[in-house]
Formats: C-alpha cells, structure tokens, sequence
C-alpha cells in the first residue's frame, strides 16, 4: 500500500501537467512575447500516443517506429549539448502496467506517461521559438518550458485566525500530535485580539508559566466579560505561588478594562483547579455546562 501511494504521488504532477490547460505556442512570436515566466534551458516535451519512446543509453528510441522522433535531432543541432531525462522516478514497467491497467478498466485510450520527458538544453537560446519548432514536428504534440515557481502574493490577505472557533472555548491543556503548533497559535491569536490579558511569568529568563485570557463583548445574556481560557505552570515550580500570581494580574488587567464579571469552565472533578480559582476569588456562577456527545 505505501510503494502504491508512492507511486501515485509522484504521478500527480504529471497528470496535472497533461490535463491542465494546454499551452498554444502558435502566437508567442519568440521570448519577447513569452506568456509565463520560465527557466531558460528546460522544456518538457509530450511524444505522441502512439508511441513508446523509451531512453536508451541517455537517448530517445522509438521502440514503435511511429514518428515520434522524426525531424527531433535536427531541431536540437542548434542547442547542443542537451540531454534527456524521464520525467519521474517511476519505472518504465509500472508506468507500462498503470497505462494498461488504465485502458481495461475505462474503455478509453490513456496516454501513457513514459512519452513524457525533460529536455535541458544549454544556454543562450530562445527557448520559446525552439518550442514552437519542437511542437511543429509530427511527432510531439506538446512542448513547452518549465514554469518558475509563483512569487507569493504582494498583498498579504487578512488574518481571520482569531475567528476560528476552536481557538475560542475555554479548554484544558491541548493534546496530541499538535500540541506545540496549538499552544503556539493559540496564545499568538489571543495576543493578537486582546494583549493585556496575556500574560508569561519568567525566571531568570525562562518561561515558567503563563495565563491566556479573553473579552467577550455579549453572549448567553452576559454583557461584556472576561473569560479566562488557559492557565499552566511548569511543573517544576507549582506550589510557589506563579499561577496565583498570574491569576490575580489578569483579574487586575480585567478591571482596568471596566470588566465587572470574569469566568471561566473546569472539569467538576478537578479539585486541584477548584482550589485554585476559589484562591483568587471565584465561586460558583449561575451557569450550568451542558454538552451533546456526537458518537
């Protein structure tokens, strides 16, 4: 199963290449015309179907005397030295079986992608018009340079990670394969939305614990509050009073904000949790948590 995804993998590029929109050269008139930015000495080149062109010695042979290398050599005298290579690293024979495979289960004729090759030619020429004159031959039916990889967009689009909604609820401690990645972008999305009611606690430069907290303007017949949504403290230095302290600088944070009521949610079971917070002042509220099980 894995050397089969393997093989598909490396098969994606290449499908998209063939049945993405195909490139007409009729009109480019040479490089001051190209209609895409490319490498300068690196085509791919598409045979016809009906043969099967295969490297021998580093060369193109037609083990289907069709015409699919005829007039090739000459268009390519001008460009020496150039060389040939497959386009993936999937063998001759599975690309043979896919192909095969391919026409007894659809009923249709499928291309068979070890017509598929890459041409490097060398420097200082018009890779362009040696396209048009490759794609001009009887035998390939498509030719055309690589593509430089897209520039990312100039204009950044805007951040809505804070409005992702499971960075919202309170929750414990996340866990997991991703739990730097979500610890990271979470505390980076409450920083980003409400600064002050972030706060780390350092030891001689170490983060040794910290508090995430939020403002919610209306929700659940409750007017604007203060939510505190995540608090840890390293192991090693609980029982010292950090998460105390931080506790009791986000209430202040919270107050400066006009903030009259702050929650948060625990566990029922969690006595420690429950000690903590009625150590800073909460007691029970008028809500209730309800919650619906999917399974």
């Amino acid at each position: 199963m894995r050397r089969r995804q393997r093989i598909i993998n490396s098969l994606i590029p290449i499908l998209l290449w063939i049945f993405g929109p195909q490139l007409s050269l009729a009109d480019t008139g040479g490089s001051e015309k190209a209609p895409y930015p490319c490498k300068e000495n690196l085509i791919e080149v598409m045979f016809m179907p009906e043969s099967q062109v295969r490297l021998r010695g580093g060369k193109p042979v037609d083990l289907a005397y069709t015409k699919a290398l005829e007039g090739v050599e000459a268009a390519l005298e001008k460009v020496q030295p150039y060389t040939w290579r497959r386009v993936c690293d999937v063998s001759e024979e599975k690309l043979d079986e896919l192909h095969m495979r391919g026409e007894l289960n659809t009923g249709q004729a499928v291309y068979n992608l070890n017509n598929i090759y890459r041409l490097r030619i060398s420097e200082g020429h018009d890779i362009w018009t040696l396209c048009e004159e490759l794609q001009s031959l009887p035998g390939i039916i498509n030719a055309k340079p690589m593509p430089l990889p897209t520039p990312p967009p100039s204009v950044q689009p805007p951040d809505y990670e804070y409005l992702q909604g499971y960075l919202l609820p309170a929750a414990a401690t996340p866990t997991g394969l991703d739990i730097n990645y979500d610890i990271e972008h979470l505390f980076e999305s409450f920083i980003k939305k409400s600064p002050k009611t972030c706060i780390v606690a350092e030891t001689n430069s170490k983060v040794v614990g910290f508090i995430i907290g939020a403002i919610k303007e209306w929700g659940f017949g409750v007017e604007r509050s203060g939510w505190i949504e995540m608090i840890e403290v390293d192991p090693k230095f609980m029982g010292s009073g950090i998460g105390k302290k931080l506790g009791e600088a986000l209430i202040k944070n919270f107050k400066d904000e006009e903030i009259n009521e702050v929650y948060t949610s625990i566990k029922w079971d969690s006595g420690d949790l429950v000690a903590f917070f009625k150590s800073i002042g909460f007691d029970k509220s008028s809500f209730i948590n309800l919650e619906y099980k999917t399974d």
